[in-house]
């Protein structure tokens, strides 16, 4: 897969999953041992659109063990939940158990320092070892954020990298954490996705360069990536898109923002749902303790 981005759209059904990843990752990510980041920074349901779908990582790990690929899926820690945690309850240990896929717990994973430039400013970033050593295929959702725009390839990348250190993440954290990791490549899950308010999208949209498919994606959420910090050192302009349609689904997308800051009622939502399925009082950051 070239440095172009390429999509499909989704008609619910698994064959159409199965069959867009196929095409959309033909070639690509091809080591024998490859590791899966998603987006999974905290327990929302899938269907809210602010964390990846399972389904998607199954499918893209079932495809990357027929063609005699290792896949091993990363659990990365965040700022507010161990990856293990937030794993089971999203539903990732019934993956495990089904296609008998190995884990790699990033929080644990031992950690490197590197160095990258940006622009003419040298940045110093530490990330697990797994993610600077081994072939990787991140595996975000679309949704947008008040400190950053949108999330989509690069900063799930980078968050997955920085872990319990993402809340403080600077876009220039973003950019070098990202340029570090490198993924080979990604896939970006549109079966839900977050723009202020949750949608079911429909659409996969896959690249081997981060930069290039977040400039797409950016598209989606009305955002020019000249004007998004995070790819503003990259000098990308807005690239084609193949086989998929970016302007009929923004248009369809609520693209609703708040503030910086206020928690959104589906956010409230998922906190309710935590506190449910955890039995915590209150989730991790309004206990005033980010190592909760």
């Amino acid at each position: 897969m070239s440095a172009r981005v390429a999509g499909r759209a989704l008609d619910g059904t698994p064959a159409s999953l199965a069959d867009a990843v196929m095409d959309l990752l033909d070639g690509a990510a091809s080591d024998d041992r490859v590791l899966v980041l998603p987006d999974m920074h905290y327990p929302y349901h899938p269907s809210t659109g602010l964390v990846t779908n399972p389904d998607v990582i199954e499918v893209l790990i079932e495809f990357l063990q027929g063609r005699g690929t290792e896949a091993l899926l990363c659990l990365p820690d965040s700022p507010w939940i161990e990856g293990d945690r937030c794993a089971r309850f999203l539903g990732y240990d019934e993956v495990v158990d089904r296609l008998d896929v190995d884990v790699v717990d990033l929080g644990a994973a031992g950690s490197v320092d590197r160095t990258v430039t940006i622009g003419e400013r040298r940045r110093r970033v530490t990330v697990p070892e797994p993610l600077d050593s081994e072939t990787l295929v991140t595996v975000p959702t679309l949704r947008t954020d008040p400190d950053f725009g949108f999330v989509a390839g690069m900063a799930a990348t980078a968050f997955g990298a920085l872990g319990r250190e993402a809340a403080d993440a600077t876009a220039a954290d973003v950019v070098a954490a990202a340029a570090v990791c490198d993924p080979e490549a990604v896939l970006l899950d549109g079966t839900y996705t977050y723009t202020g308010a949750p949608h079911r999208s429909g659409f996969l949209l896959a690249s081997s360069d981060a930069p290039t498919l977040d400039a797409a994606a950016a598209r989606l959420v009305n955002e020019d990536p000249e004007d998004v910090p995070y790819l503003a050192p990259h000098g990308v302009r807005t690239p084609p898109v193949s086989d998929l349609d970016l302007d009929e689904i923004a248009d369809r997308l609520p693209n609703e923002r708040g503030e910086t800051g206020e928690t959104s009622p589906v956010m409230q939502t998922g906190y309710r749902l935590y506190t449910r399925v955890t039995g915590d009082l209150l989730p991790p950051q309004f206990m005033g303790d980010s190592d909760a």
